[in-house]
């Protein structure tokens, strides 16, 4: 697997892509583009459990935010919004001519996509989000972080955060332990400002977006059974999204259990196909 970083014309924050080409991707599918969680990166977490479910899958772009993963050399004056980052998207997958793809994201990476979804509808044919931020001041990570001053938060809430993340993943609890490293590359601007931008008033809301994106085109949420305190998914449905839950899991669900994971993405391209 390649990892290389775009910097798109008119566009002043690097992005790291990298194909997961494996046997047996299916080359006749709308590509897989997969945007990751706050402090996570695609390029390292995907592969792992994609892998093994590569039959008949199609080739998968794996994308690290700016700021995250292989594209922490952004520059620590960039706004890292939730904006930004799906305008750069965007740009890298019109350069690369991607598209209009399936794009996969989780957490922070679903919000991002529900933001490229509705501001670049050319590059997206169908939308798949796993427990995106959807409203205003919600979001555990993010609250925690964003709960602090930038500067307090640069000067000692980062490595405060790391350090009580690496006594987790000592103790085994959680996802800590896959968290850890991907976490201790996060620029930690980006851990910040992207916190802040997840939880900003903004108007139409990220939950409006997607009730609004579900009339247009084939669109999936993905919550785990373990999760609590999701509401608002009758009106998912009813607006056209179809609402699966992913049975023993929790919010990072793709660790949790991957094989429903892969398997309900694999349905929901099945619909968009049939659509």
């Amino acid at each position: 697997m390649h990892v290389q970083t775009i910097i798109p014309r008119g566009v002043d924050a690097p992005l790291a892509v990298a194909w997961l080409d494996l046997p047996g991707n299916a080359m006749d599918r709308p590509a897989r583009v997969f945007l990751h969680g706050l402090g996570s990166s695609s390029i390292a977490t995907v592969p792992r459990h994609a892998r093994e479910r590569a039959q008949d899958a199609p080739r998968s772009l794996l994308v690290d935010a700016p700021g995250f993963g292989h594209s922490r050399d952004a520059l620590p004056s960039w706004g890292f919004t939730i904006e930004e980052q799906a305008g750069v998207i965007a740009a890298v997958l019109r350069e690369l001519e991607i598209g209009p793809a399936t794009i996969i994201g989780h957490s922070m990476g679903g919000s991002i996509a529900i933001a490229l979804a509705s501001r670049h509808p050319e590059v997206v044919s169908s939308l798949i989000v796993a427990e995106p931020n959807l409203d205003p001041g919600t979001g555990t990570l993010s609250a925690h972080i964003a709960s602090q001053t930038e500067h307090d938060f640069l000067a000692r809430g980062y490595d405060r955060l790391v350090h009580v993340t690496a006594r987790q993943a000592q103790r085994a609890e959680g996802n800590a332990a896959s968290f850890l490293p991907t976490l201790r590359q996060a620029l930690p601007a980006a851990m910040y400002r992207a916190s802040v931008s997840l939880l900003a008033n903004r108007a139409p809301t990220f939950r409006d977006q997607l009730l609004a994106i579900g009339s247009r085109i084939p669109t999936t949420f993905l919550y785990g059974s373990h999760t609590p305190g999701l509401t608002g998914l009758d009106a998912l449905a009813s607006a056209g999204v179809t609402v699966v839950e992913i049975p023993d899991a929790g919010h990072v669900m793709m660790d949790d259990n991957p094989a429903a994971f892969f398997t309900q993405i694999r349905a929901a391209e099945d619909r968009a196909a049939m659509q």
